[in-house]
């Protein structure tokens, strides 16, 4: 009897010790991944206003400082604000939307444009780089409608240069010896789909 009730105990002491390792890994795996993978971080803060109105305040930041992004272009839809005259005159099969639904943008870094064919804000910058300021940024616009749902998914698209894991080529040596050849590297990173839910 207690024998066996030793190999219990032996038992869940190798089980619990074999979770922890588990933990251990997973904590460690995602914290690698998070810091060294992580390339940029968009935030995008939709705040309705009692006058049906909606403030929306969008930032980004360059999490990973190997890489220096080009041509990024954060797209945020904008809400369809349907008029009053459109719902009296009865013709509810074509759609008219009021002027409401275009921004008024009041702070922004970079530049931005209107897009009618996907009905969005287009928030572009040319660079974005650790070793200045434009790492961080900011756009702040003010919309008709009050739906924060009509505002995502905020679709977002660059050209990066550089290793996300920081990895680079020291050196190129010939195997049996002689001078060194010349050399060049071409590291770049794309995502085929980055979107903000």
């Amino acid at each position: 009897m207690r024998a066996t009730s030793r190999c219990r105990v032996s038992l869940l002491v190798n089980f619990f010790d074999v979770s922890k390792l588990i933990w251990i890994f997973c904590f460690f795996f995602f914290f690698f991944f998070f810091f060294f993978f992580f390339l940029l971080l968009v935030n995008c803060w939709p705040s309705p206003s009692n006058d049906g109105t909606c403030e929306v305040s969008i930032e980004y930041e360059l999490e990973n400082e190997n890489v220096t992004l080009y041509d990024l272009i954060i797209a945020i839809p904008l809400p369809y604000v349907v008029s009053l005259a459109h719902l009296h005159n009865c013709h509810l099969n074509l759609p008219f939307y009021s002027d409401g639904s275009y921004p008024t943008v009041t702070a922004h870094s970079g530049e931005w444009s209107l897009d009618p064919s996907s009905h969005s804000l287009a928030w572009s910058i040319p660079v974005v780089s650790a070793s200045d300021d434009s790492k961080t940024g900011s756009l702040m616009f003010n919309v008709g409608g009050v739906d924060v749902g009509a505002f995502f998914p905020v679709e977002v698209s660059f050209i990066g240069q550089g290793s996300l894991a920081g990895v680079a080529v020291a050196s190129v040596d010939r195997i049996n010896g002689g001078e060194a050849p010349e050399y060049s590297v071409d590291a770049f990173v794309t995502a085929d789909e980055y979107v903000v839910v």
